[in-house]
C-alpha cells in the first residue's frame, strides 16, 4: 500500500463485500479511514481487482480445508463403525 496520506484503497470484509475505503493515516500493521474505522493490512488492496482475487482464493483455502475435515470425520466414522460391529 502506498505510504501517501490520503488515499483509497479497496477493502475485503470478512462478510466477503468489497468496497473503496478513503485512508488518512496509519502505519505498517493498520490503517484508519476518514470514518476512524481501523483496517489491517492484508484487508486492504490497491485495486477492486485484486481484492477480488482474494476473496477467491480465501473461498478456495476454506472449501480444501472443509474437504480436509470431511475426509478426517469419515475416517472417524469407519473407526467407530468397527468398533460396534464388535458389539
Amino acid at each position: 500500500m502506498p505510504q501517501t496520506f490520503p488515499f483509497y484503497a479497496w477493502v475485503l470484509r470478512s462478510s466477503y463485500e468489497i468496497t473503496k475505503v478513503h485512508i488518512t493515516h496509519g502505519g505498517p500493521d493498520f490503517y484508519t479511514d476518514d470514518a476512524g474505522k481501523l483496517y489491517r493490512s492484508p484487508s486492504l488492496f490497491s485495486s477492486k481487482k485484486a481484492a477480488l482475487k482474494a476473496g477467491w482464493t480465501r473461498i478456495a483455502r476454506q472449501e480444501q480445508m472443509l474437504a480436509e475435515s470431511a475426509e478426517r470425520i469419515a475416517k472417524r466414522k469407519q473407526a467407530l463403525a468397527q468398533y460396534s460391529a464388535d458389539l
